[in-house]
């Protein structure tokens, strides 16, 4: 048995070492968080502000952040739409992405998020408006993808999420309309 000095001196070096090395820590909370998803581990990472920022400059842990929202995790949505506002270019159009094909199972959610702040109306209508690149050329898939979405979303039976759901509608309606446009243009264009 340890003298109790002993393992209370090796407790304090164990928390020095971790206030003085924060990006360990850092590296800590967001391994438990990417490894599971969940209220605990999100609540921890979401209080250290410079692991956000840190997060987003991490390519592989943006990554697996993303499949995890794409995997269908609520918590890992969540902290992805409070980075999407510190995020550009591609890292974003891949976050809108993976909230885009998250809504595929979890609409409702996606619409609170959006209710409750935590996402902005723009970036849940972008989201989902967003369709994976293997669907560039394939306009009939994109409209599949894009209709399925809008039946989602009329699906929502909650008053409390109203203006969020007539914006969704909205948005999906447009993007169907334009990519419908985009469709016949291209077979006009073909039997010329």
């Amino acid at each position: 048995m340890r003298p109790p000095f002993l393992v209370l001196l090796a407790l304090l070096l164990n928390v020095a070492t971790a206030l003085a090395n924060p990006t360990d820590n850092c590296s800590a909370q967001r391994a438990h968080f990417l490894g599971r998803p969940n209220a605990a581990h999100f609540h921890a990472l979401a209080q250290n502000h410079s692991c956000a920022t840190a997060l987003t400059e991490d390519n592989a842990a943006l990554q697996q952040l993303q499949k995890r929202v794409v995997q269908g995790h609520p918590w890992a949505a969540r902290y992805l739409a409070q980075l999407l506002p510190g995020m550009d270019g591609g890292n974003l159009e891949d976050g809108l992405l993976a909230l885009g094909l998250f809504a595929d199972t979890h609409p409702t959610t996606l619409l609170q998020m959006a209710h409750d702040g935590e996402l902005s109306l723009r970036n849940m209508k972008d989201a989902l408006i967003m369709h994976p690149a293997t669907l560039t050329e394939d306009r009939t898939a994109q409209i599949a993808g894009l209709q399925r979405r809008l039946r989602k979303i009329q699906q929502i039976k909650r008053s409390t999420l109203q203006v969020e759901q007539t914006e969704a509608e909205q948005a999906l309606q447009q993007a169907i309309a334009m990519v419908e446009a985009l469709a016949h243009k291209t077979e006009a264009a073909a039997r010329t």
